[in-house]
Parts: structure tokens; sequence; C-alpha cells
């Protein structure tokens, strides 16, 4: 198995993850800032929780954010770009 970025890794994690460790990886998520593959890490907590019948702990919510967030980063970082080569 070799290393893959930690927005990749943390899918393994959570299909993994069982009563006793969700509300640790749910802390771990909620503290951590994504700034990709936010809808694949949505879509599998959610999955995972379902299964466990467990709540959400505000994962989906911190993740939306985090994507509202990197979204916005990127139009603004391309419109600096933009900005300067006009200049």
């Amino acid at each position: 198995m070799g290393k893959k970025p930690f927005s990749e890794s943390i899918i393994d994690a959570i299909n993994k993850c069982d009563e006793q460790t969700a509300p640790f990886l749910a802390n771990l998520i909620k503290h951590t800032i994504f700034a990709e593959n936010h809808d694949a890490i949505i879509k599998a907590w959610k999955e995972r929780m379902q299964k466990l019948s467990y709540h959400d702990f505000g994962v989906r919510n911190s993740l939306l954010a985090d994507k509202q967030h990197a979204t916005s980063f990127d139009k603004n970082s391309f419109l600096r770009k933009m900005t300067f080569i006009k200049g």
C-alpha cells in the first residue's frame, strides 16, 4: 500500500471506523482543513454513519464549510493572478 493524500486516506479510515472510533474520527475531521475531495468524504461518512446507526457529529457541515472556503479561495487566487497579469 503506497502513500496517498490525507483527503483520500481519511476515506479508508471512515470505512473502517466502528462505534468506538467514530467520535474520535469525527473530531479529527472537524479539526482538519480539507482542500479537496469533500464530496467523496461526505459520501463515505454518511454511508458509514448510516451503517452504524450513528448521527453525523457535525461532520457534513464542517466539510461543506471547507468546500465553500476552498472554492472561494480558488476563485480569489485566480482573480489575483488575472489582476497581476492584466496589471
